[in-house]
């Protein structure tokens, strides 16, 4: 697996696969993608992205 690649995994709904990508810059996730679609070519038929900046950490409970 691609180191970048932090969750992999099958859905039930349309997508197949969906990825979560930890990477420095938009950049660095354009390179990982374009390498994804050159390595799978022949598999990936269509794909979409979101991209998020900030992921804040959410406490449910108290402590």
């Amino acid at each position: 697996m691609h180191p970048n690649i932090v969750y992999a995994y099958e859905t039930t709904n349309r997508d197949d696969l969906e990825i979560e990508l930890e990477v420095e810059s938009y950049e660095q996730f354009k390179e990982i993608l374009d390498e994804l679609r050159t390595k799978f070519d022949d598999t990936i038929e269509s794909y979409k992205h979101l991209v998020w900046y900030k992921e804040n950490k959410v406490k449910f409970f108290e402590e």
